[in-house]
């Protein structure tokens, strides 16, 4: 039995790309959820997006959001938990990648400045899930906890700062308008593409650290893994769309850039390409929000091979890694959470509304299993 069945599920972002082809897949499957909550920036795309959800027989309910403002997505949480009496899957999707030279910048509403990567692939889930969980801990019952899960990406294990520390983040520098491009390193793997007209890639890469990095604290100091669990999924290479057009358009043929569109994307429509199409990215979130997981928090979820075809099952999407590889301490992972908690705090304090109640609940011995591989 799928794990959606019959649930409540949330999901950001659901009016274009993987998270829309993952709406998809929920309307054409024989168990579907109960109801979908769609929170996304285009009230008109979302009313779309609405219509076919109930054409399929689906309760569903929107909420008009731009994840890029902090204080949009406070907003957003409050109304949702008076609004819906319960939720059990909470799919974090909408995130994006600014590719060009100038560096983009978010300002909340305390008056400080994030890079928008920050701002809208880490900051954005972060206030998100920990306002939703108390909703997600209360729909949960006995033997089915409630499931978190975040779009990643691989690029986080990409991230190297400084050199000489694989696979590691400055807390200092990430988040702030001076946030290293890709250019930040020159021995990181991400630093090559800037050479070739590919802007940010390193910060978009940051920002999906940082991602793996607080949930992986907040699953294994925060949550009680009897009532709600979190997933990191990589969805793969997905070529997004209008986005992913673009870039390309900006880039003339005979550039370097374009030539490595031209290579990557040349077999696309024939599944023979590194790219993957909305349909195949959504594949893992698939699995992640309808297979059973059991005993599993805290992880980050393998989507396959990163130069596989396309139209191969993905395999070995089920492999599940502690990201905390090499330097990830638990002490970087908590610093991670507390710098999204303190930003958090100050947006709060300025809008004058409260901080989404969530207790500390520590593991108890037997919890520990929760940690294992599946």
């Amino acid at each position: 039995m799928s794990f959606a069945a019959g649930k409540v599920m949330l999901i950001t972002g659901p009016t274009n790309g993987i998270a829309l082809s993952l709406v998809e897949r929920f309307t054409k499957a024989d168990e579907k959820p109960k109801k979908m909550v769609l929170v996304s920036r285009n009230p008109e795309k979302l009313e779309s997006t609405k219509k076919m959800v109930e054409q399929a027989g689906i309760e569903a309910s929107t909420y008009v959001c731009d994840v890029s403002s902090a204080e949009q997505c406070l907003r957003t949480v409050e109304t949702i938990v008076k609004a819906e009496p319960e939720l059990h899957i909470l799919v974090s999707n909408a995130g994006q990648w600014v590719d060009h030279a100038n560096k983009a910048t978010v300002t909340d509403a305390s008056g400080a400045t994030h890079e928008f990567h920050f701002a809208i692939n880490f900051l954005s889930m972060a206030l998100l899930v920990r306002g939703l969980t108390p909703l997600l801990e209360k729909s949960a019952s006995p033997g089915s906890p409630s499931r978190i899960v975040i779009s990643g990406s691989f690029f986080g294990g990409m991230v190297h700062n400084p050199p000489t520390s694989c696979c590691d983040v400055d807390l200092d520098d990430v988040g702030k308008f001076e946030a290293r491009d890709v250019n930040g390193c020159p021995f990181s793997p991400l630093c090559f593409p800037a050479c070739l007209g590919f802007y940010n890639l390193h910060s978009y890469s940051e920002s999906k650290l940082l991602q793996h990095l607080w949930a992986k604290h907040y699953a294994a100091e925060i949550l009680d893994p009897k009532k709600v669990t979190v997933l990191v999924i990589d969805p793969g290479a997905v070529w997004g769309g209008f986005e992913q057009l673009r870039m390309v358009n900006n880039a003339p043929c005979y550039s370097p850039k374009g030539c490595i569109w031209t290579m990557f994307t040349a077999g696309y429509s024939y599944g023979l390409s590194a790219i993957r199409n909305p349909t195949q990215g959504s594949y893992s979130l698939w699995r992640a929000t309808t297979q059973p997981f059991e005993g599993a928090t805290g992880k980050f979820v393998a989507s396959g091979p990163i130069l596989c075809p396309c139209a191969c099952p993905l395999t070995p999407i089920g492999i599940q890694l502690d990201f905390g590889v090499g330097c990830h301490s638990t002490s970087k992972s908590a610093a991670v959470y507390e710098k999204a908690l303190a930003i958090e705090a100050t947006v709060c304090d300025t809008l004058g509304i409260a901080p989404p109640a969530v207790a500390t609940m520590k593991r108890d011995e037997g919890a520990a299993s929760a940690l294992s591989m599946v």
